[in-house]
């Protein structure tokens, strides 16, 4: 196992984590103030990272699929399209408000 293995499996702990966080915002409804002045709703709190945390996840799949599979580059170019679409959807839609200066 080389270092390749190993960064893919810390993003993939950082993706579940940020996954884990945003279900338990969404599932509760808990935010910290600074949370709640960031974003426009508790459910765009809970969404962005999320999103953002399936993506990581899912790039992180895509690396640890092996070469010698059977269609294992259409594998990682699907999962590259979805990564692309969570990370589109947390930054352009979800994204927190600047702060009023």
């Amino acid at each position: 196992m080389g270092l390749t293995f190993w960064l893919a499996l810390a993003v993939l702990l950082a993706g579940l984590g940020l996954a884990v966080h945003g279900g338990y915002v969404l599932a509760t409804g808990r935010l910290s103030a600074k949370a709640r002045a960031a974003f426009r709703s508790t459910r765009d709190a809970g969404m962005y990272p999320l999103c953002a945390g399936a993506g990581l996840m899912l790039l992180a799949l895509a690396q640890l699929v092996p070469d010698d599979w059977d269609y294992s580059f259409a594998y990682v170019v699907v999962a590259l399209v979805l990564a692309l679409a969570c990370m589109g959807l947390a930054f352009f839609r979800y994204l927190p408000r600047r702060p009023a200066r």
